[in-house]
């Protein structure tokens, strides 16, 4: 036994000693490699050493940089976050932290840990430009120069501080300023290439091509097997026109570095841009040919015939990648690329297939699992694509491509407040995309939220103050709201930032009819449709300039004038229709609404049009037929089926809306409308159990929305079910969001009657009458305030 016991205790001290030889020896090569700019090598030695010592805050450290190098934020965050709580104060790691904070607009916080780093070290240098940097992004430019004054003055040569400053310089308009102070920092950091790298772009912004060229080619001559270099001179020529300077950069740098392969692949896409693409084939084969193995040259070879729309040539390049690689990673990427190309082509079950093997190699794969979301949402399953895109966040909280699709699919299935806070984390993380920011202001404003759309929209204008679509954005949004002299104001701007432009003249338009004027309103619109003569859009607002000032043929030879252009466009077909039932000609209303519904089928809006004609005329039972025929070619589109259910049940016909709403969620189970829309029918008209439960599984997702016609459903459900204290919590809660609403005030006034709070109930049902509009329930509310001495 003793001997067994110190056998024992060798063993263990060997085998401690052999964990701390490979722990030192893993983290020595992580750092030569990311002295050597080898950063994804780097990573790998960082990460073993974690594995042996999950403690070891250098390398936890050192690995926080290497991930900040590939371009992995969010992950470099983390890595330095962990630092930061291993340790009281990682000046290193806070600093950097910090740095990573002010490029994801998180100024606050990155201020915060700059002054906990001073606190600590009160002379550190990095902390105070950090600081520096938080100032002059909260705009307090004066005490931003104060901390870098302090900087230079005890270390003038410092280069992050020479950095800020010029970029200060130049924010204030003083870019000769800005250069001297760089120029001065490249002499006193000759083997440094930030400052010339600063100093070029600058220098190349104020169109000083040729000393900006020179400048990049200093760059390239301090390290001209820098890839990262190489890279951003060519992109320089390329987007100065000198196209054969930028290939020259890339070529010289395929001779010094022949195994790189983004000097390669970005040659080939120069010259795809360029429209040489042949030769971006023949200079990817020759690539190809002289290292076959390497599947990123077959992949970018792909890219180039998908940019010619050449998608079986790409196909074909996929398809050999999978052969040769099998299930490899390469293998599974293909799939993935091959499967998207498929999806574009609505080929659904083929791509379905790729995917299904790449997840079962791979079930976390994010691209398989993206792509997977999208055919569910594309085949109308957002439930499933909700799943498939929540696991890719899991990995990839911060993905904002990820973000932007969950947030639609949320939106698809009704679920307006999920939708709005995964674009708001979106922006968060990437606060320089204003396309984000128009796509939360398009939201926000589709949920009545004006105001706040127009704020984001202002924000997107302040990044881009010319953006087209947000102008054109916030102009529409204007016009909408009825502000008529701030569209007017909105116009002259488009007008003086993009002059010809038709959208100046079109909004003033609008707005000169909403004020009134509507001979201004002409003059401006003409203008408008003489820059843009195709817009339908300007047309119709013509022809309602037209009927305003009682110029009925005027209008009837605008829109017949279009005609004759275009005799087939079913837009302009619907548009005749129109208004020629606006004139009450009915006969010729109906035939332009059949004509534009025979030249577009599956187009829903000619049979709603017809079918409100119908209704106009004291024909029901044709506007049925109508909803009907509508609903066969379009493929049951659900504005139809909202509108048949509606008329079925104004007449009577219960059980046929009840119908036509379990059909159309029988197709698309995660309409979120259709299901609220059949709960509220079942509870109406129908007293069996089996249909309160219906109503009840209908509605059991509804607590998370933010749409108070669903909480006002699903709190109709609860009060049926005897569930009073439930239905009243949520309905106080619907009538806080829409006070004026009959209905609501009508089902809060009965919940507190069942309660026995009758004084309550009073005042509700007395409000829901109060609004003189016909509601569900319309006569339960008369008969109910009646006993309660109200009525």
């Amino acid at each position: 036994m003793r001997h067994l016991f110190w056998t024992v205790l060798v063993v263990a001290l060997l085998g401690c000693s052999g964990a701390d030889e490979r722990k030192a020896a893993h983290f020595e090569r992580g750092k030569e490699l990311l002295a050597a700019q080898k950063f994804e090598k780097a990573t790998l030695e960082f990460k073993n050493v974690l594995k042996i010592d999950p403690s070891h805050v250098e390398a936890e450290f050192l690995l926080g940089q290497a991930m900040e190098q590939l371009g992995d934020y969010s992950g470099a965050a983390r890595r330095y976050q962990a630092v930061v709580s291993a340790r009281d104060v990682h000046l290193g790691a806070l600093v950097r932290l910090g740095r990573l904070y002010l490029f994801g607009d998180r100024v606050g916080e990155a201020l915060v840990l700059a002054e906990k780093g001073l606190e600590y070290e009160p002379d550190n240098l990095d902390a105070r430009v950090l600081r520096a940097g938080a100032l002059m992004r909260s705009g307090d430019y004066s005490e931003a120069q104060r901390d870098l004054h302090a900087v230079l003055a005890s270390e003038p040569a410092h280069v992050d501080a020479l950095s800020l400053f010029a970029a200060l310089l130049v924010t204030e308009g003083q870019t000769s300023a800005a250069i001297e102070l760089l120029e001065g920092g490249i002499r006193a950091n000759r083997e440094d290439p930030e400052l010339l790298r600063q100093l070029a772009g600058i220098e190349a912004s104020t169109g000083a091509t040729d000393r900006a060229a020179a400048r990049f080619e200093e760059l390239l001559a301090l390290d001209p097997k820098s890839v990262e270099s190489r890279l951003e001179v060519a992109g320089f020529y390329w987007d100065a026109g000198r196209r054969s300077e930028a290939e020259r950069t890339l070529r010289e740098g395929i001779e010094h570095e022949p195994g790189e392969v983004r000097l390669k692949l970005t040659l080939a896409q120069l010259l795809a841009e360029a429209g040489e693409r042949a030769r971006s084939v023949s200079t990817l084969r020759g690539f190809i040919d002289k290292a076959p193995d390497i599947d990123a040259l077959k992949f970018g070879l792909a890219s180039v015939y998908e940019g010619m729309s050449e998608f079986d040539e790409a196909k074909a390049q996929y398809r050999e990648v999978i052969r040769q690689r099998g299930t490899s990673p390469d293998g599974l990427v293909a799939r993935n690329r091959l499967a998207l190309l498929l999806v574009r082509e609505a080929r659904y079950a083929d791509a379905s297939a790729l995917l299904a093997e790449v997840l079962e190699h791979n079930p976390l794969d994010a691209g398989a699992l993206v792509l997977r979301g999208t055919i569910a949402l594309e085949t109308g399953r957002p439930g499933d694509a909700i799943v498939d895109l929540r696991t890719v966040l899991r990995d990839h909280p911060n993905d904002t491509h990820v973000l932007r699709l969950l947030a639609r699919v949320h939106w698809m299935n009704e679920e307006r407040e999920q939708s709005k806070t995964l674009l708001r984390k979106a922006i968060k993380t990437n606060p320089g995309d204003i396309a984000l920011r128009l796509e939360l202001a398009e939201m926000l404003a589709r949920s009545g939220e004006s105001a706040a759309a127009k704020d984001e929209i202002e924000r997107a204008l302040a990044l881009e103050p010319s953006h087209r679509r947000a102008l054109e954005a916030l102009a529409r949004l204007q016009v909408d709201d009825s502000e008529w002299e701030v569209a007017l104001r909105t116009a002259a701007r488009i007008e003086a930032l993009h002059p010809g432009w038709f959208l100046a003249d079109y909004v003033t338009g609008l707005a000169e009819q909403g004020l009134g004027r509507h001979d201004a309103a002409a003059r401006a619109l003409e203008a408008a449709r003489a820059k843009n003569p195709g817009a339908v859009e300007v047309l119709a607002a013509q022809l309602r300039t037209d009927v305003a000032l009682g110029r009925r043929a005027s209008a009837l030879a605008r829109i017949n004038e279009a005609l004759v252009a275009q005799p087939d466009r079913p837009v302009l077909l619907n548009l005749r229709g129109e208004l020629l039932a606006r004139f009450e000609a009915y006969g010729e209303a109906r035939e332009s609404f059949e004509a534009a519904i025979e030249r577009m089928p599956a187009w829903e809006l000619p049979y709603r049009n017809l079918a409100a004609l119908h209704l106009a005329r004291g024909e029901p039972q044709a506007a049925i037929e109508t909803y009907r025929s509508g609903l066969a070619a379009t493929s049951g589109a659900a504005s139809l089926v909202f509108e048949l259910a509606e008329r079925y049940e104004s007449q009577g016909d219960h059980e046929l809306a009840i119908a036509e709403y379990e059909a159309l969620l029988a197709r698309e189970p995660d309409r979120a409308a259709a299901a609220n829309n059949l709960a509220m029918l079942l509870l109406t008209y129908r007293r069996d159990p089996d249909s309160l439960e219906r109503a009840r599984a209908l509605t059991a997702n509804f607590a998370k929305s933010g749409n108070p016609d669903y909480l006002d459903t699903l709190a109709w459900v609860q009060l049926q079910r005897g569930e009073v204290e439930g239905a009243i919590v949520l309905l106080e809660r619907v009538v806080r969001l829409a006070p004026e609403v009959a209905v609501y005030r009508y089902h809060l006034g009965m919940a507190y009657h069942r309660r026995g709070d009758f004084e309550a109930a009073r005042e509700n049902l007395r409000l829901a009458l109060a609004a003189d509009v016909l509601f569900r329930g319309l006569d339960d509310a008369r008969a109910t305030l009646a006993t309660l001495g109200g009525g």
